[in-house]
C-alpha cells in the first residue's frame, strides 16, 4: 500500500472516530476542537494544525506543513495528546506524533552515496518518522476560544532517497530539522 494512502485513511478514519467520540467530550467552557498556525514559520513555511478532544485528557490531530523556498513540498503528521492534570484541549500535554513529508531540493548542494556530485537538478527528498513534544496550550479570552499553543520537541525522519543531506539549513531550520518546536496561535471552538 502507498504510504501516502495509508496515511490519508489514517486521518479520514481518526477523523470519523473522532467526530463520533467528540459529541460527550468538552472542557469545562464547551470547547472541544482547536485550529491553530504558526505564524513566525511563515518566513519558510506554512503550518496549520486541527486537533479533537476524544477523552476528557485525550485529543488528537494532524498537523500540515507546507514549505516554500529551497525545499519546497509538504509534511504530514497525525499526532496524540496527553494532557496532564487537565482537560482536553487546554493545559500541559505530552505529543507522540509519526509523519510522512516529500520535498524537491536543489542538487547543487548535495552529493549521491557514492561521494559524486549532483548536478541534475531538483530531486525528491521523501520518507516517515516519529518525533515527541511537551508543550502548554493556553485558551484565552472572555469565553475562551483564542488559542496559544506553545511546545518543545524533536524528531527524527528517515530518508528515502540516493542523496547524501548535508545542507545546513535542511537540518537546522528546514524540513529535516531534529528540532519540533512550534508557537501557534488560533481558534478553539
Amino acid at each position: 500500500m502507498n504510504i501516502k494512502v495509508f496515511i490519508l485513511s489514517a486521518l479520514l478514519a481518526a477523523t470519523i472516530f473522532g467526530q463520533n467520540a467528540y459529541s460527550g467530550v468538552a472542557d469545562e467552557h464547551g470547547k472541544k476542537g482547536v485550529i491553530t498556525g504558526a505564524p513566525l514559520g511563515l518566513l519558510s513555511k506554512f503550518r496549520v494544525k486541527g486537533e479533537f478532544a476524544l477523552a476528557k485528557w485525550f485529543s488528537t490531530g494532524a498537523q500540515l506543513s507546507y514549505y516554500y523556498g529551497i525545499y519546497p513540498g509538504f509534511q504530514l503528521a497525525p499526532f496524540a495528546r496527553f494532557y496532564l492534570g487537565s482537560v482536553a484541549p487546554e493545559g500541559f500535554y505530552l505529543q507522540p506524533f509519526f509523519g510522512y513529508y516529500n520535498h524537491k531540493s536543489p542538487a547543487l548542494d548535495y552529493t549521491d552515496i557514492d561521494g559524486n556530485p549532483v548536478t541534475d537538478g531538483k530531486f525528491n527528498i521523501s520518507g516517515i518518522g516519529y518525533g515527541g513534544a511537551l508543550g502548554y496550550q493556553f485558551l484565552i479570552g472572555e469565553k475562551k476560544s483564542f488559542v496559544i499553543d506553545l511546545n518543545i520537541g524533536f524528531k527524527s525522519y528517515n530518508i528515502n532517497n540516493d542523496y547524501d543531506i548535508s545542507g545546513l539549513i535542511w537540518y537546522t531550520t528546514g524540513p529535516g530539522s531534529f528540532f519540533a518546536s512550534t508557537f501557534q496561535i488560533g481558534y478553539a471552538f
